[in-house]
């Protein structure tokens, strides 16, 4: 699968991205280690929009840099468009949460990093939609406020990401 995605940063990081290349993120993060990516999907999704918005918005960055990079993996789970990998998604969730509650666990104590964390270490990259109007709020809505495919480039074994630029900087 091809994929084009832009990841932002501050732009104290640059550097560092340009000699050497991206550094992942903590396996605390919620798909897990790897580097983060918001897809460009036209006409619905506009990745480069939504790394400025993080970079501006969320992380309140003065000084950002915006890459765009293509990637290349043959195994994603895509939780986007493949109904299978959706099944999948599903089938671990039930199984895992099942477990979570006989361990005595709190229910509103499981979430999708676990499900994640299970499927991750077969895969190169993870597709997803998410509701980032949701972050770091108490909104509680089935409205969706604006939607964003990010991509979490595991990098196992398999997926690469190639031909990384500067698409934009302030």
């Amino acid at each position: 699968m091809n994929l084009v995605g832009y990841h932002g940063t501050n732009a104290q990081n640059a550097n560092s991205i340009d000699n050497v290349g991206f550094s992942d993120s903590p396996e605390s993060a919620w798909l897990g280690a790897g580097v983060y990516f918001f897809e460009e999907y036209p006409p619905v999704f506009n990745g480069s929009q939504d790394a400025e918005w993080w970079v501006t918005t969320v992380k309140k960055y003065q000084y950002w840099v915006i890459y765009k990079a293509d990637i290349r993996s043959s195994s994603v789970f895509d939780l986007v468009s493949n109904q299978n990998d959706r099944t999948k998604y599903e089938t671990i969730s039930k199984h895992l949460f099942k477990k979570h509650c006989q361990a005595g666990k709190r229910k509103e104590d499981f979430s999708c990093h676990d499900i994640i964390l299970q499927v991750r270490r077969k895969v190169d990259v993870i597709r997803c939609i998410v509701d980032a109007s949701k972050m770091n709020s108490k909104i509680n809505s089935h409205i969706v406020g604006r939607p964003q495919i990010q991509l979490c480039v595991c990098r196992n074994s398999g997926a690469v990401i190639n031909n990384y630029v500067r698409a934009k900087e302030n």
